[in-house]
């Protein structure tokens, strides 16, 4: 069997198994451990582990701010937005120097994951602190046994070949604008949220917001119109599995092989190294648009307002991907030329 069909069937199996014992604990959201065992998939076992507990320590980092945050100012709602898009802005800008850069990540959308599923509500903020840790901590823990037990694909150490050059990180200004755009891409998004009736995905319009803002804005490969396409493939794909198969679907055991082959589908035609990103984007929709759950229902409102909000989201960030508050000196070195002493 090739490496592509092994990666693909580990990564399906992963997922399956994250949401099968989150269903049954019965917790409110197990596309959260599914998120968890997809976003930390890498080519080797150790790099997967070790982006694992990137993502658990910035998922405890980022309770630690929530918890307080929504404490604080539950009744303060443009204090609770300064300092949650303050916060996203911080982590933002300490991403782009840090070699844990994944850690930076998840502790700045976590925090606002947290936050925004509550809303500026500190009655339900801790059990839902608790839950989505314990439901990052399984999806690691069903990634790291399936790849352990199933075709582990270790580092070798080969003889090292000549290193090229790391990229450092931008420089200052080009950090802290980056960081600006995070901060004013979530407080826009925060006042439409509160002053547009009905719009789009209400609170988790932010929870969405968070991620792509920081992964987007603080990144000059990715462009909101590259996600574009995408996106609209994955909701493509995903939209008539939701709606058409699985309300025919009868138990675990069915369920589980529609998301097996779902999710073997996609990574195993997305296997190739430039098509991490989408590979990613697809796995996650997938989850996304079929919300499964003990309680499941089925709406294409639904859909259409999951599409609606997404491309919203990608309409906002390239909007603020413009914006520049501070402007770079150009530093021209005039000097005398040659053989014209």
């Amino acid at each position: 069997m090739s490496a592509r069909f092994k990666h693909s069937f580990k990564t399906a199996l992963a997922i399956v198994l994250a949401y099968g014992l989150a269903l049954w604990f019965d917790w409110d959201s197990p596309k959260w451990a599914a998120f968890a065992a997809i976003l930390i998939s890498l080519p080797t076992l150790e790099a997967s582990i070790g982006k694992g507990g990137q993502r658990l320590g910035g998922t405890l980092l980022a309770a630690v701010v929530a918890l307080p945050l929504v404490g604080l100012f539950a009744q303060e709602r443009w204090w609770f937005m300064l300092f949650q898009a303050g916060w996203l802005a911080f982590c933002a800008y300490r991403m782009t120097a840090s070699n844990k850069s994944y850690f930076w990540f998840c502790a700045g959308f976590v925090s606002a994951i947290i936050s925004a599923n509550g809303g500026p509500d500190a009655v339900n903020i801790f059990a839902i602190t608790v839950t989505r840790t314990l439901e990052t901590c399984l999806g690691i823990a069903c990634f790291t046994v399936v790849f352990s037990l199933l075709w582990p694909a270790r580092a070798v150490a080969d003889a090292p070949a000549p290193a090229a050059a790391a990229p450092g990180p931008p420089p200052g200004v080009d950090r802290l604008n980056r960081a600006v755009r995070v901060f004013i891409a979530w407080c826009t998004g925060f006042l439409l949220v509160i002053y547009v009736p009905d719009f789009p995905g209400g609170y988790g319009f932010l929870a969405m917001l968070a991620p792509f803002s920081i992964m987007v804005l603080n990144s000059a490969q990715i462009s909101p119109e590259k996600l574009v396409v995408p996106v609209a493939l994955s909701m493509l794909f995903a939209s008539p599995i939701y709606l058409f198969v699985m309300p025919l679907l009868e138990g675990y055991t069915q369920l589980g092989l529609v998301i097996f082959l779902a999710c073997f589908s996609i990574s195993y035609t997305l296997h190739k190294p430039e098509q991490g990103l989408a590979c990613t984007i697809g796995l996650a929709f997938f989850a996304v648009v079929a919300g499964i759950a003990n309680e499941q229902s089925y709406s294409f409102l639904s859909v259409a307002n999951t599409a609606l909000m997404f491309f919203t989201m990608l309409l906002l960030l390239y909007v603020c991907s413009g914006i520049q508050v501070f402007r770079v000196r150009e530093n021209i070195a005039v000097g005398a030329g040659a053989g014209n002493a």
